[in-house]
Order: structure tokens, then sequence, then C-alpha cells
């Protein structure tokens, strides 16, 4: 149901920017010059274009229906699970992204080239090292409001619930 709906206003979304950008393109609507009118059609991100929020609340859509497809399949439970352990250390996954896509990539200066995705690719490794070291360390404790722990289903860590191990139980 949800999913269904998620699906609904990503088409929506997809719809409406490539309904714009075509009236513009086709009607030339936006005179040359008219700043106002230019950002109404355009991806710009900042400020945030209407075509810009379409194009990619609808890919953010379009991803969270199939996350929830996934999940109501029980699909890919490795990747559940290694999400999980990701979205668990969030805060540290948070820094290493920051200094391993920006801070490498300013230290570096590497070329615009097809092997963008393969840097993608590499980059969510040591990211994924730190979720793991971060949920292995329990760093979450230090985050906590001094509320009591509660109570888990046997093969779970009792300070975070979360699954021994990777591998570990659903």
């Amino acid at each position: 149901m949800a999913a269904a709906l998620l699906v609904s206003l990503m088409a929506a979304a997809f719809l409406g920017t490539a309904l714009l950008g075509r009236a513009v393109d086709l009607l030339g609507v936006v005179p040359e010059g008219h700043p106002a009118l230019h950002w109404l059609v355009h991806i710009w991100k900042l400020p945030p274009s209407p075509v810009y929020v379409f194009l990619f609340s609808g890919i953010g859509l379009a991803m969270l229906a199939a996350f929830i497809e996934f999940e109501r399949r029980d699909a890919i439970p490795a990747l559940r699970r290694a999400a999980a352990v990701v979205g668990r250390s969030s805060l540290a996954v948070f820094i290493a992204q920051y200094c391993v896509n920006f801070t490498a990539t300013v230290l570096l200066h590497p070329l615009v080239s097809a092997a963008w995705p393969i840097w993608f690719l590499g980059s969510l490794v040591p990211m994924f090292g730190v979720a793991l070291l971060w949920q292995r360390l329990d760093r979450n404790r230090f985050f906590t409001l001094g509320l009591r722990a509660r109570r888990c289903e046997e093969g779970y860590e009792a300070t975070t619930c979360a699954p021994t191990g990777l591998g570990g139980p659903r």
C-alpha cells in the first residue's frame, strides 16, 4: 500500500519534471535574461528550482518505494543487514563520508572521468569498515539519555538490540 503510494508520487514528480522541461523547450516560454522564469524551469540547487525539487524528490521516493518492497519481500537480506549496520552508525559514517568524499578529493584533485562510479563504490568500503568498527566498539552508548536498555531477543546484543555479527539473526 505504502509502496504503491510512493510509486504514484514518484511518477507524478518525474512526470511534472518532464512536462515542465518539455513545455519550456517547445514553447520557448523563458525569455532570455529573465532570472525568475529562468530559475523556474532549470535545474538549480540553490535556491532549489521546482524542476530540481520534482526530479530529486522523485528519485528519493523511487528509492524509498524500492526499499519498502525489498523489506516486504524479504529480498536481499545481506544488503538489508549491511544497511542496518550503516544506519546504526550514522554519525561515524557521516564523518567518514565527509573525510573520504570531500577532504580526499580536495587533496588529490582527481580529474573528472568515467571512473567516478568506481571512486564512489571504492569509497563505500572504508565507510562500511568504520560503521562495523563503530558498532563493534559500541560507540553509540555515548549518545544516550541515561535510559535503561530494553530487553532483547536471544541472539541480539544487550546494549543495542542489534544482531550479533553481520550474519546474525533477523
